[in-house]
């Protein structure tokens, strides 16, 4: 940077500090839910406590991967195609309005690699367009949802599906690890999951994203722990998830303090 663009003067900074300068603050706990998986920092005064890290690996990937799998599993004879894939045709109706009508293009040689790519696009696309968080555990409350006003979603060619408790599963992945495929295939084709077998078998793995919390705060010393439950900092690409910071905080604050 120096020798070649000449640059006067450079400075580095950790994103978990970048994100708490972000709002305002020089001290929290930052949780960054990001396609690659969930990084849990404490930051004090401007510096990363890496003491108390904790990392996931449940992420907006894994996430993407179980959307796909709901979608492979509402249609297992005829699974949706992405964008790529399809021919439309856009044709006038008997009363005058425009249809468009898609069929499969026979497209040869394409890699697998790349129909795992936009397969898991195509579920990213459902995923934030219908995602929410629930308030509470999704277990506790499923029978309190089931008359819930459904979600329309289009797939991409052009079929309406309605979206129910469904629109839960993705953020719940994060609080309850228990339904999640370590090793779905569309990941494994790009090589996005995790290859070795003690990261396979983490116990970080299994535990939720407020049990990785309460534990990278009872790591740091006692006098910084109440700032750091005070200032949670929400980030990453999963975190425009509706409700995904609320419910964080509310199951924080449940291990932290059971019952109240």
């Amino acid at each position: 940077m120096f020798e070649k663009f000449n640059v006067p003067a450079m400075f580095l900074a950790k994103d978990a500090v970048l994100a708490c300068y972000a709002c305002g603050r020089t001290s929290g706990l930052v949780v960054d839910v990001g396609a690659s998986g969930t990084c849990i920092s404490p930051v004090q005064d401007g510096w990363v406590d890496s003491k108390g890290l904790n990392r996931s690996h449940i992420g907006g990937r894994y996430m993407d991967a179980h959307a796909l799998s709901l979608l492979q599993s509402w249609r297992p004879t005829n699974p949706p195609l992405p964008n790529y894939a399809l021919e439309r045709n856009v044709h006038e109706t008997s009363t005058g309005r425009r249809a468009v009508t898609s069929k499969p293009k026979a497209l040869p040689n394409i890699s697998r690699s790349y129909q795992a790519y936009m397969a898991l696009d195509m579920a990213k696309e459902m995923k934030e367009s219908i995602s929410r968080a629930t308030e509470s555990p999704l277990a506790d409350i499923e029978g309190k949802l089931v008359n819930i006003p459904v979600n329309h979603y289009e797939l991409p060619d052009g079929t309406i599906i309605d979206i129910g408790l469904e629109r839960f599963a993705c953020a719940e992945l994060l609080f309850d690890s228990s339904s999640v495929d370590l090793e779905p295939a569309e990941l494994v084709a790009l090589n996005l999951h995790p290859t070795r077998p003690s990261a396979l078998h983490n116990s970080n793995n299994t535990q939720s994203i407020a049990q990785l919390a309460a534990d990278s705060v009872f790591r740091c010393d006692v006098e910084l722990q109440a700032a750091c439950v005070s200032n949670l900092v929400v980030t990453g690409g999963c975190a425009a998830i509706d409700n995904l910071p609320e419910r964080i905080r509310s199951d924080l604050e449940n291990v932290i303090k059971p019952g109240k």
